[in-house]
């Protein structure tokens, strides 16, 4: 085991190895990389949360391990999460932790980290049709008979002489939006019978 200890020390020059981007073929489609550390790298990890006398911290047949030699006291071994290492080591891109493994045949530690772009949720605008407005939409699409489209006691409303009429106010922004024609995200009623329709901008 000592010699093996030694060996891990003197004999990883390289103590991070980055391979290439590997795509998954996934509904999100996720992509991740593979970081390899070795049991130098990881002892960081160690030293900033078990012993500062940490000098390498090899992924054992048992887990990964810091092996601890602090002055005057046996040697011990603190087995730590892989997880919580591989995400300390990349704590300046903070990338979600995917996987951690052991890199057969050695003691070191490879991460897999998420670097699926993060896509920014859409901007919207809210725009606040006027009832008279909406009755456009009622004259044309519902009620020849119909010039005016409320928002009243909950319900959306066509108003005509011979009974009112309800209408989908998702369709009814729609309508309204041409020929912009943005993807409609909300309906809202508005305390003053208009209608507000919000768009993705």
């Amino acid at each position: 085991m000592f010699r093996r200890l030694v060996a891990s020390v003197l004999g990883v020059l390289a103590t991070v190895v980055t391979f290439s981007v590997i795509p998954v073929q996934t509904a999100s489609a996720m992509s991740y990389v593979e970081v390899t550390y070795s049991p130098v790298s990881t002892a960081e990890y160690c030293r900033a949360h078990v012993s500062p006398h940490t000098w390498v911290a090899p992924f054992e047949m048992t887990g990964l391990a810091c092996h601890v030699t602090e002055p005057g006291q046996p040697f011990r071994r603190v087995h730590v999460n892989p997880v919580a290492v591989c995400s300390y080591l990349d704590r300046a891109n903070a990338r979600p932790v995917l996987a951690a493994r052991r890199a057969h045949p050695t003691d070191a530690l490879t991460c897999r980290y998420d670097t699926t772009p993060t896509v920014p949720p859409p901007t919207t605008v809210d725009v606040i049709h006027s009832p008279v407005s909406v009755g456009g939409y009622c004259n044309q699409q519902v009620a020849s008979d119909s010039w005016i489209g409320v928002y009243r006691n909950g319900r959306f409303l066509c108003l005509r002489n011979s009974g009112n009429i309800d209408f989908n106010p998702y369709t009814a922004c729609a309508w309204l939006d041409r020929p912009a024609s943005r993807p409609v995200v909300a309906a809202i009623g508005h305390s003053s019978e208009a209608l507000v329709c919000r768009y993705q901008a």
